[in-house]
């Protein structure tokens, strides 16, 4: 495959430790894994796009040296007691092929059921199931305390805090330098702006911005704003003939563009005074837009859910 035909968040990846941006102890830590030429199991927990992902990939390249002793699993995906006997447990069972370790990387892992945690506890520590306990671990995840206690205390447990605004500014140059794409600096920094701290939020979003070697995120952050304002002034009509006319109107704009509903709700959340019953039903909605097959049909079921909910409970602003 052509490499410029690959998706920029995995093109412009990190692919040595010294590329990767990440605080001093957590790089010195993992310099010592790496010079010593062994590591426990890692647990790496943090917001979204602030590295995790590239540096337990970083890891399992420089600890196997063939397909055999690696396997990547992302636990949305693979998350039950099923996979982790079928899958995982099976592949601890043989020594490595020919490298240092064989290593498990369970991306996500915050999404596990609980019996596959459980599943999985035990065997990581035993020696029948984990030959010369040469098989190692390295978890991702974005909620701490989605993570049970027992498997974070057979983990190095590191937390990753968000890139620095200054640090993502220099790479996102770098990026469209390297693509010879021409930009408004004030525009990129409303982008990174917009979508701190998550890293890969702001890659993704500056490769579709990208049209005809020109960076442009000004129509399409005005974009979000006007579905913003014609969101809220829905929410807080009580006239049904207005409200039926919003909906009309939204459901054509999402239909006729390329609009994320979850950029409108995060630009709400984060810049909009709303109540709080509001506030409440777009934090529970925002998390669930990745597992739903119609995002156009959720978005409009978030919003009748806030009007219904403002209804019965007021509106109570959140910063009251």
């Amino acid at each position: 495959m052509d490499i410029h035909n690959y998706l920029w968040v995995a093109k412009y990846r990190p692919k040595q430790l010294e590329d990767i941006i990440l605080n001093n102890i957590i790089k010195s830590a993992i310099k010592g894994f790496i010079v010593q030429n062994n590591m426990p199991h890692c647990m790496f927990i943090g917001k979204p796009g602030t590295g995790k992902t590239s540096l337990a990939l970083i890891l399992m390249n420089h600890f196997t040296n063939n397909d055999n002793d690696r396997l990547f699993l992302n636990a949305s995906d693979d998350r039950g007691i099923q996979s982790m006997r079928d899958i995982v447990i099976e592949f601890m069972k043989t020594p490595p092929y020919s490298s240092r370790y064989k290593i498990v990387v369970m991306d996500e892992c915050d999404n596990l059921t609980n019996d596959a945690w459980l599943i999985i506890r035990n065997p990581i520590e035993n020696e029948q199931t984990n030959p010369d306990y040469l098989t190692r671990f390295i978890f991702t995840a974005n909620y701490a305390n989605k993570v049970p206690d027992f498997m974070k205390s057979r983990c190095a447990v590191f937390e990753f805090s968000s890139i620095p605004k200054d640090a993502m500014m220099s790479k996102v140059k770098n990026i469209l330098k390297n693509e010879n794409i021409s930009y408004n600096e004030e525009e990129l920094s409303n982008l990174i702006d917009y979508y701190y701290p998550d890293f890969r939020a702001v890659i993704n979003n500056l490769q579709s911005l990208c049209i005809d070697n020109k960076f442009s995120f000004s129509s399409t952050l005005a974009s979000i704003h006007s579905m913003a304002e014609i969101l809220l002034d829905t929410i807080e009509s009580t006239n049904v003939s207005h409200i039926k006319q919003n909906i009309t109107q939204i459901r054509n704009i999402v239909h006729t563009t390329d609009i994320n509903p979850v950029e409108v709700i995060r630009y709400v959340l984060n810049e909009k005074d709303v109540s709080l019953p509001t506030y409440i039903v777009l934090n529970r909605y925002l998390n669930t837009f990745n597992n739903v097959l119609d995002k156009n049909a959720h978005f409009i079921a978030m919003i009748y859910e806030c009007i219904l909910f403002n209804q019965k409970c007021g509106k109570l602003s959140c910063k009251s």
